[in-house]
């Protein structure tokens, strides 16, 4: 269940399963939020800008 409310409303407070709680908060690969910034990374990504492949 990506995107769950297990840190904003809940809070977080049993460590136990920490890694578990935290994968499902962070959701899947092909989430928004995960595609939005593979986008920024890639528009940062001078070499593969196309002016310089281009020119």
């Amino acid at each position: 269940k990506a995107g769950s409310d297990v840190f904003i409303e809940k809070g977080f407070k049993n460590w136990r399963k920490g890694p578990e709680n935290f994968r499902d908060h962070v959701g899947q690969v092909g989430i928004l939020h995960n595609k939005a910034t593979q986008h920024c990374t890639d528009l940062m990504n001078q070499k593969q800008h196309v002016e310089t492949i281009v020119i």
